[in-house]
């Protein structure tokens, strides 16, 4: 048998180096796309929830301001019926912009009848 060179037994551990060094990054290359897999999920999940959160707050919000509308609505007709001008312009943001349900479309339309109000804004009308 051959005695072996210092190139060639350098060579083995070389090898073997750069065998382990390899196996590491592939390891780590691994674990990397895991985690950022995970990542991706975790913060995908997150942005949902957020957005749910947003859509359940903003109709909310339309809720709150209908109900606002609609009382503000109610005092006008009844405290000072006289202002047409007002209580259309109200009843054109409440029917119109904040869709408002047909909850007060009855007092309007008496309202109308009264006052010679503009009826078509209860039922979509601007």
């Amino acid at each position: 048998m051959p005695k072996k060179s210092f190139y060639d037994m350098f060579d083995k551990k070389a090898q073997r180096i750069a065998g382990t060094i390899s196996a590491i990054l592939v390891i780590g290359g691994a674990l990397f796309g895991v985690g950022n897999w995970i990542n991706n999920q975790v913060t995908s999940a997150i942005s949902n929830q957020i957005q749910e959160f947003r859509q359940e707050v903003k109709a909310s919000d339309n809720r709150q301001d209908q109900a606002i509308t609609r009382l503000e609505l109610m005092n006008l007709i009844q405290n000072d019926p006289t202002n047409v001008a007002g209580i259309e312009k109200l009843a054109r943001y409440y029917f119109g912009d904040l869709q408002g349900n047909q909850y007060m479309t009855g007092m309007y339309s008496n309202w109308c009848r009264e006052y010679g109000g503009d009826p078509s804004i209860a039922v979509g009308g601007k």
